[in-house]
């Protein structure tokens, strides 16, 4: 389980630099992941461009997923974290993709 803790930390990293350069511009296509947060321990809803080099991101998140939710696993822990808001979709503003969430 250590590997598998260093392992998500270092896509947690790269996840953290993704969601701090990720930009937009015109009519993208976007979906959403959803990946819980090392540091927090909430979860992190995030944009994810369909197309060119997608997919690579697309790897990233799922691996990681499968590391924190085995980790999860192993310590036992009963409740998974929930997402307060729902997201919706993705906008581009300002050169930057907003999650757009339902109203409550």
């Amino acid at each position: 389980m250590e590997e598998a803790g260093e392992m998500a930390t270092d896509l947690h990293t790269k996840i953290q630099q993704y969601k701090d350069t990720v930009s937009c511009a015109g009519k993208q296509q976007w979906g959403i992941e959803v990946v819980r947060n090392l540091e927090s321990d909430e979860l992190d809803v995030l944009p994810l461009r369909y197309g060119d080099g997608s997919g690579d991101w697309a790897d990233i998140f799922s691996d990681y997923q499968v590391l924190v939710y085995r980790l999860w696993e192993a310590a036992g822990t009963e409740t998974y974290p929930r997402l307060a808001k729902h997201p919706t979709g993705v906008s581009c503003v300002d050169g930057k993709p907003v999650i757009e969430y339902e109203e409550e």
